[in-house]
């Protein structure tokens, strides 16, 4: 004879049921969450352990990928979480030479290898355009345009169309210029319109501007506005105004669109660079034994010193990486990285601290220093060698140059640098791993196309500079 269950077992059995399900689903929940935070089983030492997420990413995708002794079943663009440590990571495709790095994972960090440029097993480099001679040139901010100019032919600037099927070639006549000058150049505006330089006739230096898209406009600002400049950088926010340091130290600007000269915005200024399109730093003479560092907000008069030790600076940039704005100084001991609160405009009185984060000893004397890709790298280059600090991975790499350097480094992207010897273009990571050459001889400027698949340089060919190609992507 069949007995109704109780009430009383009923409720019993529905609150074990329920707790079983409630913790099932907590325990789902929690293995779902800590999976997501990177949580993973260690079996080398049978512990659960927050993980390091690492991104891969290369050009040309497709590429095999293994980290450590692990091959991963699918190519680049991947990622996997990974326990903490250090692991060699190679990424390999067929027709390319095989790109690898040692790296450290930190648990619950995404580590970014979002930069690796596989190189062709052997590069083919071809010359595409006849430019005749050439003395020196300049790549646009756009990668669009190459300008160059000839010894033999001071008062043309020709620009170089490195995206039209022909490679056309504009010729720009400057009428500021004379046969017996002496043409560098200096700076593209960060529209890639415009163009600084200077031309020097004996012991005088006249910076000039022109508008490569208006041929034969261009404007001697030091004649215009009879000041002597000493440097000179565009103003990002317009082409048509830029920051001079006059010979006297006075910080200005000028602005050709209303033909003004501003009044002075800072004195005694030693060097100058900006910052996020919104500052300018600069390292100036507080008295005669004193320098400081300080800075300005561009479209304002009231300045301000940052708390950095200033002394026996040579150069100081700043930047902002994920919205903390970092200051780097070079003096000739040692490079100085600080981390800042923040960077209110010049004349807030907000409060402002500076945290030493890292300092490095230097060797030799500094030639330039900068920030490079939004801020992760500060790259402070001599004429042996360039030194990179890394502020993702707080680490600190120094690369001999095969050749010394007078000029400049130089950037094909933000992640690879490159610069020439006599008869090749060398091309390295920020920290000098997975270099590569290209055979050029006497090699200019240079440029990455938009989708990766060429270098464009100017180079030696025959009697004569010819715009060369180098194909990085096989067909």
């Amino acid at each position: 004879m069949h007995r109704a269950t109780s009430k009383r077992k009923q409720l019993i059995r529905r609150v074990i049921v329920y707790s079983v399900m409630t913790s099932a689903t907590v325990a789902l929940v929690t293995v779902l969450v800590l999976l997501m935070l990177g949580y993973r089983f260690n079996r080398d030492n049978n512990s659960i352990q927050q993980g390091g997420l690492v991104q891969f990413i290369s050009r040309p995708n497709g590429a095999d990928i293994t980290i450590g002794r692990a091959k991963l079943a699918n190519s680049t663009p991947n990622k996997i979480t990974v326990n903490p440590g250090q692991y060699t990571v190679t990424m390999q495709k067929e027709g390319y030479k095989q790109w690898s790095k040692l790296v450290d994972v930190t648990a619950g960090q995404v580590l970014w290898l979002n930069y690796a440029q596989l190189v062709p097993n052997a590069i083919e480099t071809v010359p595409v355009r006849a430019l005749g001679k050439a003395s020196q040139a300049l790549a646009s901010p756009n990668s669009r345009y190459i300008a160059y100019s000839s010894t033999t032919s001071p008062t043309v600037l020709r620009l170089v169309d490195v995206r039209s099927s022909e490679y056309d070639i504009t010729n720009i006549s400057l009428k500021q210029s004379s046969a017996k000058s002496v043409m560098t150049l200096r700076e593209w505006s960060a529209d890639s319109q415009k163009l600084l330089y200077t031309n020097r006739v004996g012991a005088k230096t006249n910076w000039e501007m022109v508008d490569a898209k208006t041929s034969g406009e261009s404007i001697d600002l030091s004649t215009t506005y009879d000041i002597a400049i000493k440097a000179a950088a565009f103003d990002p926010r317009s082409r048509n105004r830029v920051i001079i340091q006059t010979t006297d130290g006075d910080l200005r600007m000028i602005d050709t669109s209303s033909q003004s000269l501003s009044p002075i915005m800072v004195k005694n200024v030693n060097q100058f660079s900006l910052v996020d399109s919104k500052h300018v730093v600069y390292r100036y003479q507080a008295s005669k034994r004193v320098q400081k560092v300080g800075y300005i907000t561009l479209g304002q008069t009231e300045t301000r010193d940052l708390p950095v030790d200033g002394t026996s600076v040579r150069f100081v940039a700043a930047d902002t990486y994920f919205g903390t704005p970092y200051v780097a100084t070079a003096s000739t001991a040692a490079l100085m990285i600080y981390r800042l609160n923040n960077l209110p405009t010049s004349s807030s009185d907000a409060s402002l601290t500076a945290t030493s984060v890292a300092a490095y000893p230097l060797s030799a004397t500094p030639r330039g220093l900068e920030w490079r890709a939004n801020g992760r790298f500060a790259v402070v280059q001599h004429r042996a060698t360039f030194s990179t600090y890394d502020n993702e991975l707080t680490s600190y790499a120094t690369t001999k140059f095969s050749t010394k350097q007078t000029d400049a480094l130089r950037w094909l992207d933000s992640y690879h640098a490159y610069y020439y010897s006599a008869k090749d273009m060398k091309v390295v990571e920020f920290d000098g791993g997975n270099a590569y050459s290209i055979e050029l001889e006497n090699g200019l400027s240079a440029v990455l196309a938009d989708n990766g698949k060429y270098i464009y340089s100017i180079a030696k060919n025959g009697d004569g500079f010819a715009l060369m190609r180098s194909q990085m992507i096989l067909d």
